[in-house]
C-alpha cells in the first residue's frame, strides 16, 4: 500500500515526520501539518482531496492525469506547479517523471512516484536542521523538493558528460559503426533533458511572479530560480557537446576512409608501370626480339622490382606513406 508522508511543527516549535497509508489522506488531522507528501493516487483519491482542500476541477482533473510539460496556474490562495522531469531507468532509457504541487502560503502538498527516494534528505533536514525563528515551512519545503529534483537533473547530466568523454576518447582510438548508435542516444538524452528543463524554468518563473511579495522577501526561492536557470544552461552545454561529438565522428570517420582509399590509391600506383610492362610483353607477336634474350625474362623481373621500390621510396620521401 501507497504511503503519504506528513510534515507537522509541534507546539513546542519541532518538526516531526509521521507517514499513514495514502488512501486515508482525507480524513487524517493535519493540525500543524505544513507539508503533505504523496506518491500518485487514483482519480477518486483526488476527487476526495479537492473537496476537503476546495481545489478548482481543473486541478482535479490535471493531478490525475499525468503532465507533459511543466506548467503552472494560480488559483487565489493557492498555486499549483505540475512539473515533467526528465529521469533515467535502469537500463539507461530517459523516461518522464510527473511531479505536482498544490502551494499555500501555510502549506505544501506534493504528489511524487517514489517521494519517499526522492524527498528522504528534505524530510531529515526540517525534522534536524536548524532553522529560523520566522521561517516560512511551506516555502522551504519547496525549495528543498525543487533543490533535490534539481540534483537528480544536476546527477543525470554529470553521467552523460562523463559517457561523452569516454566516447570521445574512444573515437581517437579508432572509429566504428556501434559509437554512431551511442552518440544518438546521448543525443536523444540531453534533448530530453533540454525538452524538461526550459518549461520547468519558465514555469517556476511564473510562480514566482504570482507569489509576488513572497518570493521578493524568500531568497530560497530566488536561489531555486538561479539553480534551474544554471540546469538548463548546463542541459544546453551538453547538448553542444553531443553535436560536436558527432562532427567529430563523421570528420574521424572521413579521414579514415580517405586513409583506406589513399592506401589502394598508393598500391595502384605502384602497379600501373609494372602492369605496363607485364602487358607489353604479352601482346602476341611473331617477332619480339626481347623474348628470345637469355636473361630476358630476370632482367624483367629486375626492372619492375626497381620500379616499384624506386615508387615506394618517393612515396615515403613525400611522406604519403
Amino acid at each position: 500500500m501507497s504511503q503519504a508522508t506528513l510534515c507537522r511543527l509541534g507546539a513546542d516549535g519541532r518538526v516531526t515526520r509521521s507517514v499513514l497509508p495514502a488512501a486515508q489522506l482525507e480524513q487524517a488531522d493535519l493540525d500543524g501539518v505544513f507539508w503533505i507528501s504523496a506518491p500518485r493516487l487514483q482519480p477518486e483519491q483526488y476527487q476526495a482531496l479537492g473537496k476537503r482542500f476546495g481545489l478548482h476541477p481543473m486541478v482535479v482533473s490535471e493531478l490525475s492525469h499525468a503532465a507533459r510539460r511543466s506548467s503552472h496556474e494560480a488559483y487565489g490562495a493557492y498555486s499549483h506547479l505540475a512539473l515533467s522531469v526528465a529521469t533515467e531507468d535502469a537500463k539507461g532509457r530517459m523516461r518522464h517523471q510527473n511531479i505536482q504541487f498544490l502551494f499555500w502560503k501555510d502549506r505544501l502538498i506534493s504528489f511524487c512516484e517514489h517521494e519517499d527516494e526522492r524527498f528522504a534528505p528534505a524530510f531529515e533536514f526540517l525534522c534536524d536542521g536548524v532553522r529560523d525563528p520566522g521561517e516560512n515551512l511551506a516555502v522551504r519545503s519547496l525549495c528543498l523538493a525543487m533543490e533535490a529534483i534539481l540534483g537528480d537533473g544536476v546527477r543525470l547530466l554529470e553521467r552523460i558528460d562523463a559517457r561523452v568523454d569516454a566516447l570521445e576518447e574512444e573515437l581517437f582510438r579508432g572509429v566504428d559503426r556501434s559509437q554512431l548508435e551511442r552518440i544518438h542516444d546521448l543525443k536523444s538524452c540531453t534533448l530530453e533533458i533540454r525538452r524538461t528543463t526550459a518549461p520547468m524554468r519558465d514555469a517556476f518563473a511564473m510562480m514566482l511572479r504570482d507569489c509576488g511579495d513572497l518570493a521578493a522577501q524568500d531568497v530560497y526561492l530566488r536561489d531555486i530560480a538561479e539553480q534551474i536557470a544554471q540546469l538548463c544552461e548546463t542541459a544546453e552545454n551538453s547538448r553542444e557537446t553531443v553535436a560536436d561529438l558527432a562532427d567529430l565522428y563523421m570528420t574521424l570517420m572521413s579521414n579514415s576512409t580517405n586513409e583506406v582509399m589513399k592506401t589502394l590509391t598508393l598500391v595502384s600506383t605502384v602497379f600501373i608501370p609494372i602492369t605496363f610492362i607485364v602487358g607489353l610483353y604479352g601482346m602476341n607477336f611473331r617477332y619480339m626480339p626481347e623474348l628470345s634474350w637469355r636473361y630476358g625474362y630476370p632482367l624483367c623481373l629486375a626492372v619492375m622490382g626497381l620500379i616499384a621500390a624506386g615508387m615506394i621510396l618517393y612515396f615515403r620521401r613525400k611522406k604519403w606513406m
